[in-house]
């Protein structure tokens, strides 16, 4: 007997098609990794079609039977999601008739030399069910859809720098930002049995009450109704006797008959690292010297609005460029399949409120780390010339230029130049900052503190972690404001608009908060942060130290 078992699985055409069981080809879903489901059913199938006479039922029904019990641990290297999309023929009878539908595929890329190792700690597999298994994997073609091309090898031992980063949920400690997915996988033999005794009685009852109705209707006693031979023997049928019963279930025939999930299985909550929407290339671009990564509008309107609602004018903003362009993930901040990008590349939206005399929003400004390189970002950035207002009082927008920060960058507001993206320690609130995280309480309603006595979770920590995620040096000191001094007058944070009308984002419990923070050394703008930091949300403006 052996008690562990190691599987290293190479997909040497670097694609992963695999739709899962409960979703549609066309929802852009693709199985990660792969679910125990699928491994047992190609286990079974290579079985079926290659290697009757070199395993036994009994032999597989070992194998099968020891994996059932557990989902393994992963080490997965990193993917990308990817499609394609084409039009098919819905009839392949008339292939001259005009009638076709379009069809996403969508797939994961990864690298053909990426090697995917799958851990069972702790499996019971006889000699028997071990040969089985080296007898079967090496005839495991693909897994998924016949382009996922795959080679499936046991593993003697471990490796060394074996890291699980993925597998059930509470098998292992699971990094920051990791996603969860339910995979399905069969019960084992004893679950079955009692799964099986339960559900036979409940549907033998069911068929029993429908034909006591039956009798009903036509006028005869129901306590003389007796089900038949032929129908006990359909729900026995009905019900899967083993796990490799369970297994080779044939998914159309299930659907047909009803089946929300196969019987005999269940669903297991699998912890992974998330799916990315690009990867960085193996050798790095050479980059581009002055690429503008900053476009700033000047706003001319009748009534300019208050930077309170810098939200909702900077989501204005946002959706007239992204209107202009579909396939431009800088701008639009979606993917191909619509999905928020990550990484904090892709456009922030900002207010200004420069007059000395009102808090009312001066400029709006676009600006992206990843920079503008394409001709048809500099079209899109000019076309956008007006944003609708309430009650008529559009904002006209005049597009002033493009650049850096450093082209715009100063503390003289009045000869043109942008606070926002100057430079120095001291920074303070200029939209209010909306935190991630709920802060953490212990049993007793204690608040839990780290070492510089600040709420876990609460909003001062969780500006730290984000300042320090996206890179920015070591914080001196952060102090609460409660509200923001313009223009001679202070604004609660309040007063500030802090939930966007459409879209997600995660979080936390506040309205929003205003902070002072001092770096260890200079740091040059912009600085957003937090929620609806793409949208104006957690900008800060910085304090001009003299001496």
């Amino acid at each position: 007997m052996t008690s562990q078992l190691t599987l290293a699985l190479r997909y040497t055409a670097g694609h992963v098609h695999a739709t899962p069981w409960d979703r549609q080809v066309n929802e852009g879903v693709v199985e990660w990794p792969p679910s125990p489901w699928r491994l047992l059913r190609a286990l079974i199938s290579v079985r079926h079609f290659s290697a009757r006479d070199e395993v036994s039922e009994k032999e597989l029904g070992e194998l099968v039977d020891a994996l059932s019990h557990t989902a393994p641990l992963w080490q997965l290297p990193e993917v990308v999601q990817a499609h394609t999309r084409h039009y098919m023929r819905i009839d392949e009878k008339r292939p001259y008739e005009n009638s076709t539908t379009k069809v996403f595929d969508n797939f994961l890329v990864v690298d053909r030399d990426a090697i995917v190792i799958a851990h069972w700690p702790d499996v019971d597999l006889s000699p028997g069910a071990l040969d089985a298994l080296d007898t079967l994997l090496p005839r495991i073609a693909y897994l998924g859809r016949a382009e996922s091309w795959v080679n499936i090898e046991r593993l003697s031992t471990l490796p060394e720098n074996f890291a699980p980063n993925a597998g059930p949920a509470g098998a292992f400690e699971a990094s920051v930002g990791s996603e969860s997915s339910r995979q399905l996988m069969p019960l084992t033999p004893d679950e079955l049995s009692y799964w099986r005794e339960g559900y036979r009685e409940a549907m033998l009852q069911r068929q029993l009450d429908e034909d006591r109705q039956k009798a009903i209707a036509k006028g005869k006693d129901p306590e003389k109704v007796k089900l038949s031979k032929k129908k006990r023997q359909n729900i026995e049928d009905a019900l899967p006797t083993s796990v490799v019963g369970v297994l080779s279930a044939e998914t159309d025939v299930l659907q047909k008959a009803g089946w929300s999930q196969p019987p005999g299985s269940r669903w297991v909550d699998i912890v992974r690292p998330p799916i990315k929407s690009w990867l960085p290339p193996k050798v790095p671009a050479p980059k581009v010297m002055g690429a503008p990564t900053v476009a700033r509008y000047a706003v001319v309107s009748q009534v300019p609005p208050r930077l309170t609602t810098a939200l909702y004018q900077c989501e204005k903003l946002h959706k007239a460029l992204a209107s202009r362009t579909d396939d431009n993930i800088t701008l639009t901040g979606v993917d191909a399949l619509g999905r928020p990008l990550k990484g904090h590349q892709h456009a922030f939206v900002f207010a200004e409120a420069n007059d000395p005399v009102t808090d009312r929003i001066t400029h709006l400004n676009v600006w992206a780390p990843a920079g503008f390189n394409e001709q048809a970002q500099r079209r899109v950035l000019d076309s956008v010339q007006r944003l609708w207002g309430k009650d008529g009082h559009d904002l006209q927008l005049i597009l002033l230029g493009v650049g850096t920060p450093e082209d715009f960058g100063g503390f003289n507001a009045r000869a043109g130049q942008a606070p926002i993206y100057g430079e120095s320690k001291v920074w303070r609130s200029l939209t209010p900052f909306v935190g991630t995280r709920h802060p953490k309480r212990r049993k007793s309603g204690e608040p839990k503190v780290d070492a510089r006595g600040l709420t876990i979770g609460g909003d001062a920590h969780d500006l730290l972690r984000l300042l320090k995620l996206q890179g920015f040096p070591e914080v001196k000191s952060i102090a609460p404001l409660d509200a923001l001094n313009i223009a001679g007058r202070k604004v609660r944070w309040l007063e500030f608009a802090t939930r966007r009308s459409r879209g997600g984002g995660k979080r936390g419990p506040n309205h929003g908060a205003g902070f002072a923070i001092e770096f260890a050394e200079p740091v040059r703008g912009p600085i957003a942060v937090g929620y609806g930091a793409h949208f104006g949300l957690g900008l800060f403006s910085p304090v001009e130290v003299t001496g």
